[in-house]
């Protein structure tokens, strides 16, 4: 582990961190340390490719994973351009060289077979799948085992590596969201909630696959540093919250995040308000629509909803709760029954006043 000091020498609080980590995630061997998901991310893909010799990632369509060209890729598509069946890679930030797409298959969240057939076709070029269990900006649903399996099979008989990206998922479980989905992913990155609240990244996992970083034989096949990498004032903020996070404080607050969903769900069916909230675990987002959530395409709001999401966001803000712009948000451990309830009131009351003022 390299802590970016300029001795490269691991402090005890990073030790310690990556010990908490391991001891959590068995499979988790190893643990480099960055200052963000973004670049937990974009390390775990630069290591696939490494490592496989293969130029191209996969992706599920609609999925979040950073600011990487690569895995910005079909992050907000829409029906004009988001393709038929087979989802089209379509760039995202402005200025993106246009051969970024043709190394990025886009994959659709809720058909299995229809990403087999893609990843077969591309077998040959792909180093890695990417996936987020319980991605939120492709609506905040679990991923359904059939896609799960589909993924598993195809990484292992083509030799692709399965990078899951569980920089906000690691909290669903003790043990982290690929254990809680049957994965068995060649490599993981983290963020989040390994840092406490301060800046922090981590990609990690077995030692065979993080050897590709190993840089005490020369040069590795893909140099990894960071002027704040592994700084202590987060490897000690994260090592303290791993350490409150224990197996009970996951089960209780994953407990109140089943209440807080199915209340405001409930809540919402007495108004007739045609909304509802999907998520998991400690896990929350906001659909202000009726019909079943499955994936990207089923999530996406049209452009009279997505206003009435700002306004919600803003009625919230008001109401001394912070949520992300498309009002997802997840519960933390200080939270008692009562702020849940709080929470639960207040954002029922906010979805209810701004169908009243401009239904959608």
């Amino acid at each position: 582990m390299d802590d970016g000091t300029a001795f490269g020498l691991p402090t005890t609080s990073e030790t310690s961190l990556a010990e908490a980590i391991r001891a959590r995630s068995p499979r988790l061997e190893q643990v480099r340390f960055t200052s963000s998901g973004t670049e937990a991310v974009m390390f775990a893909v630069k290591a696939a490719r490494a490592i496989t010799g293969r130029p191209m990632i996969a992706k599920f369509e609609g999925a979040y994973h950073g600011a990487y060209d690569y895995v910005e890729v079909s992050l907000d598509s829409t029906p004009m351009n988001w393709g038929d069946l087979s989802p089209k890679s379509v760039l995202y930030a402005k200025g993106t060289h246009v051969s970024t797409a043709t190394d990025v298959l886009v994959l659709p969240y809720s058909e299995p077979e229809t990403c087999r057939e893609l990843i077969r076709g591309n077998h040959e070029r792909l180093a890695a799948i990417l996936l987020d269990p319980v991605a939120s900006r492709v609506g905040m649903v679990p991923m359904e085992a059939g896609v799960r399996e589909v993924i598993q099979d195809c990484c292992n008989r083509y030799g692709i590596l399965l990078v899951v990206d569980e920089v906000v998922s690691y909290r669903v479980d003790y043990h982290g969201a690929h254990a809680m989905f049957g994965l068995e992913p060649d490599l993981v990155a983290l963020g989040k909630i390994i840092g406490g609240g301060l800046p922090v990244g981590a990609v990690a996992g077995p030692a065979s696959h993080m050897a590709v970083f190993d840089h005490t034989r020369g040069k590795p096949a893909v140099s990894h540093g960071g002027t704040f990498s592994a700084n202590p004032l987060s490897m000690t903020a994260g090592l303290a919250a791993l350490q409150s996070y224990t197996k009970e404080a996951v089960v209780r607050l994953n407990r109140m995040g089943n209440t807080l969903r199915t209340e405001i769900n409930e809540q919402l069916r007495r108004h007739e308000v045609p909304a509802q909230v999907t998520g998991m675990s400690s896990l929350f987002r906001l659909h202000l629509k009726p019909e079943v959530i499955r994936n990207y395409r089923t999530s996406f709001p049209n452009a009279l909803r997505k206003t009435a999401l700002a306004k919600v966001h803003l009625a919230m803000l008001e109401r001394g709760f912070l949520m992300t712009p498309n009002c997802s948000g997840a519960l933390s451990t200080p939270m008692s029954n009562t702020d849940v309830e709080d929470l639960a009131a207040a954002l029922v009351d906010a979805i209810h006043e701004t169908w009243k003022q401009s239904p959608w």
